[in-house]
């Protein structure tokens, strides 16, 4: 950072060719330009470039009043994916008399050309420029002297026939390049490759970053150059593999093939009933977010040191992406996902050009955001394995189905099964049946039990399968007074439901006591009979009612009232009539 005293002397330096000044404060592609031709530093001064905001062409002060606002979208200059690579700047402000200056302080670049929008701009003087052809080869001669990444470097025993040239010239140069300077540009094909780091003219062959990007057949030169998708029966890598696929191929094939593969193979989305209104869609994985995890695996693997592919495993209840190489540069555990750095600083810019990066550094963050609002947990990070970088993401259907299957098993009882130990009742062994009851109107067939002691002819009591209320079937009690059983004729009081139990036994109906826990059934039966009774009369008196509006009346799910209503659609007792946002309900 710049003392106070150093400060002044720049500014009063009007010919320093490291000092740009300015009064404005959003001409965000003056400021952009600026800092490309600093980091650029084509004189190789090896010295920081300065923009001064708040500072008239002569010198002195505006007045300027430096807010924290000005200083984030200054500091956004560095990672909004417009200048690349990216530069290393210092935003600060300091406080004069006469006014503020907010001070962006660039050091030169290691990985020149540095680009704005496609345009390399240098600084001439004191004033700043488009470089030309002969300015470019001498930034990217700059840049050769200083490799160290991985995709910079050459890829030996290969040779320009083995790239793509006619996608090149398609496809990625008009996107990495502005038209303007496409449309006066003499250079050759090696140049132009040269240029964007993706050919090595010392080396006379393609860098690793274009052979990834453009080889006809990268794998043959990095093994481990590929995705493996793999979707597995169960929850585990044991069970039964249902598909797989192999995504090979340079990047800007494969990456077209993998986003649809993402979007139409693995997303995969259905309505679920949210109120009398209205639908929403359940999306088990959504698209962005599987996109984003995979496009962020191919920029940030390890393709040194390592053959294995990038994993993408689908299990029944989980994704898993897993590739090699972890946390790179600046990047820690202790700072992940806040901060950020590139193992691959060309595949990191070719993937923005290709628009499969929007931001940089933002990624994490807003996968985050989605899965959140799409109701699922959050991304897990497994970053303790120095050697892989590993991530999982659940599947938001399967979390649903699982909580609907519990609910169900503990909330209406709607299946009874409790009505199991009503088996008992002297002979009446087949009142079994009776635990999936809803309906114990049937149970009216146990008047066949009038033949005697036994009550075996009380087998008809079967149909009773169906209902669970039988709690008043306690009057079957009076077949106790004849042995015949004739007065058993009573039980068909049991109609009512599975507490019949006691009336179970025709002549001596006391054994059917063991039944009585079959009222547990009865009871939750008839606590969800009473809910949808209790909903249909609160939509009777307002047929435009919604789930929520239900919820705040009831006290509650919506989710419980949501399988409420679908029940009561399916038997006919409610119907839908219109569109969800103007329709109405009718009761059958």
């Amino acid at each position: 950072m710049l003392a106070k005293t150093d400060i002044k002397n720049l500014l009063d330096d009007l010919e320093n060719e490291r000092v740009e000044r300015t009064i404005s404060t959003s001409n965000t592609d003056k400021f952009a330009q600026a800092v490309c031709a600093f980091a650029n530093d084509i004189r190789n001064s090896n010295q920081s470039g300065y923009l001064f905001i708040g500072v008239n062409d002569d010198g002195s002060l505006s007045g300027l009043k430096v807010t924290d606002e000005l200083l984030r979208n200054l500091a956004g200059l560095r990672s909004d994916g417009n200048i690349l690579p990216q530069p290393a700047l210092m935003v600060y402000k300091e406080n004069f008399p006469d006014g503020d200056v907010a001070i962006v302080e660039v050091k030169p670049s290691l990985m020149p050309p540095v680009r704005y929008k496609g345009k390399t701009w240098i600084r001439i003087g004191a004033r700043k420029a488009i470089a030309n052809e002969e300015e470019e080869r001498i930034l990217i001669e700059k840049r050769q002297f200083h490799i160290s990444t991985f995709d910079t470097q050459p890829c030996f025993g290969s040779t320009l026939s083995d790239l793509d040239v006619d996608l090149f010239q398609s496809e990625y140069l008009p996107k990495a390049i502005s038209p303007e300077i496409l449309k006066n540009d003499k250079r050759d094909v090696e140049q132009q490759l040269a240029s964007l780091r993706l050919f090595d003219r010392n080396y006379k062959c393609p860098t690793n970053a274009g052979m990834l990007l453009l080889g006809y057949s990268p794998q043959s030169y990095i093994f481990g150059a590929y995705i493996q998708y793999v979707r597995f029966g169960g929850l585990n890598r044991a069970a039964k593999v249902v598909k797989e696929n192999r995504f090979s191929g340079n990047l800007i094939q494969m990456l077209k093939e993998v986003d649809a593969f993402v979007k139409y193979s693995i997303e995969d989305r259905r309505p679920v009933f949210i109120s009398a209104l209205r639908e929403e869609e359940r999306i088990n994985y959504p698209y962005i977010v599987i996109r984003e995890l995979l496009m962020n695996a191919v920029m940030h693997r390890s393709y040194e040191g390592s053959n294995a592919p990038t994993k993408f495993y689908e299990y029944v209840d989980r994704i898993e992406i897993d590739n090699p190489g972890n946390l790179y540069g600046k990047a820690r555990i202790e700072n992940f996902p806040n901060e950020n750095d590139y193992r691959n600083p060309v595949l990191a810019e070719a993937l923005k050009t290709l628009g499969y990066v929007n931001k940089f550094g933002r990624g994490i963050n807003m996968v985050q955001e989605v899965l959140s609002k799409n109701g699922t947990p959050s991304a897990r990070f497994f970053l303790d394995d120095i050697t892989t970088f590993k991530v999982v993401v659940r599947n938001a259907e399967y979390i649903a189905l699982t909580e609907d299957s519990k609910e169900n098993a503990t909330g209406d009882g709607t299946n009874g099964t409790d009505g199991a130990n009503g088996t008992d009742g002297a002979n009446g062994t087949d009142g079994t049946d009776g635990t999936d009851g809803t309906d114990g109107t049937d149970g009216t067939d146990g008047t066949n039990g009038t033949d005697g002691t036994d009550g075996t002819n009380g087998t008809d009591g079967t149909n009773g399968a169906n209902g669970t209320d039988g709690t008043n079937g306690t009057n079957g009690a009076n077949g106790t007074d004849d042995a015949n059983g004739t007065n058993g004729t009573d039980g068909t009081d049991g109609t009512n439901g599975a507490n019949g139990a006691n009336g179970a036994n025709g002549a001596n109906g006391t054994d059917g006591t063991d039944g009585t826990n079959g009222t547990n059934n009865a009871h939750t039966y008839k606590q969800a009979n009473d809910r949808r009774i209790k909903l249909v009369d609160i939509i009777r008196t307002n047929t435009k009612v919604s789930v929520f509006e239900l919820a705040k009346l009831t006290g509650m799910s919506r989710r419980t009232i949501s399988r409420d209503i679908n029940i009561l659609k399916s038997q006919g007792k409610l119907q839908r009539v219109g569109s969800n946002k103007n329709g109405y309900w009718i009761i059958a």
